[in-house]
């Protein structure tokens, strides 16, 4: 955190400093042992306006957070059924924000940003947060 508070005052962006130094503890920490890490990612679509409306650049439509943590709870059951942790790969400007967002509703739904990532780590995804209904 020393290395960066002066680059930063931003809470936000010295947690993710120090998030990233500790990728592989965080990392060892919700996969101990694995190589290869079965997480959720975000549908494109829905990345794209978060991230505009993280930015400033937009709102949310009406009923999408309600319609996140209905498919983030549906997926922790699905996940927590076959013994694996629910844990969600963000880009890292989302990671903030969805962690706040998601752990008040649902605590044990985990979020993770790619720069967190170990290189000797390989990812699955294994669902995807809101994408629609086939």
């Amino acid at each position: 955190m020393a290395e960066h508070v002066s680059k930063t005052g931003d809470v936000d962006d010295l947690t993710s400093a120090v998030r990233n130094a500790l990728g592989r503890a965080i990392v060892h920490q919700l996969f101990p042992g694995e190589n290869e890490l079965q997480v959720i990612s975000l549908d494109p679509n829905l990345e794209q306006v978060l991230l505009q409306a993280s930015q400033g650049k937009g709102g949310l439509e009406p009923g999408l957070a309600e319609t996140l943590l209905r498919q983030a709870s549906e997926m922790t059951e699905q996940m927590e059924n076959q013994g694996l942790n629910s844990v969600l790969i963000t880009p890292t400007q989302l990671r903030p924000l969805l962690s706040r967002f998601l752990r008040r509703s649902i605590p044990q739904f985990r979020v993770i940003s790619h720069s967190e990532i170990p290189d000797n780590k390989t990812i699955r995804i294994v669902g995807v947060l809101g994408a629609r209904p086939a």
